[in-house]
């Protein structure tokens, strides 16, 4: 069998740099996800870009929620399955805790994590309505099951 030893340099190098850069790419950018697992928030602290959105998901078969300390995070009652999402409109340090079991604790550092001016953007900027916050809750038994006919 004839060797290729330019082919396989070329080949040895192309994956070698897609392998320096995978590190630096951030997983879903944009959008960020924060589990209540194991009664606790997993990460317990996670950076996140300025306009990035954080959906907490809750793995755990007991209820939790997610209140921020002194800010607007702020979920209902999440069963097994549940989610809540919130956009981190600027930069800053964001405290959470569970009100259901206080000890669980979290921090979404967005930006720099000093809250102030927003580093100079090409987006358009955020509007002043208050942040988005989208709750889902899990798929019930019933839920897709024909309703019988309605009879006077």
């Amino acid at each position: 069998m004839e060797r290729h030893p330019a082919w396989g340099r070329a080949l040895l190098a192309a994956g070698a740099a897609l392998i320096a850069v995978l590190p630096l790419t951030r997983a879903g950018a944009g959008e960020q996800t924060v589990e209540m697992k194991g009664l606790s928030f997993v990460p317990e602290e996670l950076t996140v870009a300025v306009g990035d959105t954080v959906t907490w998901v809750n793995e755990d078969t007991d209820h939790h929620d997610t209140e921020g300390d002194g800010n607007d995070i702020n979920s209902p009652e999440m069963p097994q399955g549940a989610k809540y999402s919130f956009t981190f409109h600027a930069p800053g340090r964001f405290e959470y805790h569970c009100r259901i079991h206080t000890y669980m604790r979290g921090t979404v550092i967005a930006g720099d994590g000093n809250p102030g001016e927003a580093p100079p953007s090409t987006e358009p900027p955020p509007s002043t309505e208050p942040p988005t916050t989208t709750t889902t809750k899990p798929p019930g038994p019933l839920d897709g099951l024909p309703l019988p006919p309605l009879t006077p």
